[in-house]
């Protein structure tokens, strides 16, 4: 492996899609709309997010910091540079935070 693997990304909401695909651009991303090729799954439904059959979910919200779901943070190790890495994407921007 070398380089940045790409993570397949669903977005629920074509605003969330919108939004992230210039945040995430270069960064190794591949936004997808297909629900069975995601990695992880990006709603702003609470619900949504509950039931999603992609294998991370992350909940975002406008202005959260972090996700409202924890369990279920999209953890990027095999897709992104090999180190444990957590993402938390909020509408407007994207944190790198090192996993506890």
């Amino acid at each position: 492996m070398n380089g940045h693997q790409t993570a397949y990304i669903h977005f629920c909401h074509t605003l969330l899609q919108q939004s992230a695909e210039s945040m995430l651009r270069g960064e190794g991303f591949k936004i997808t709309t297909e629900e069975s090729e995601a990695d992880v799954a990006i709603t702003d439904n609470i619900e949504q997010a509950r039931n999603f059959t992609a294998p991370s979910v992350v909940f975002v919200s406008s202005g959260a910091q972090t996700p409202i779901l924890p369990e279920k943070v999209f953890h990027l190790t095999r897709h992104f540079t090999g180190d444990d890495i957590r993402v938390v994407l909020t509408r407007g921007r994207q944190d790198y935070l090192p996993a506890q």
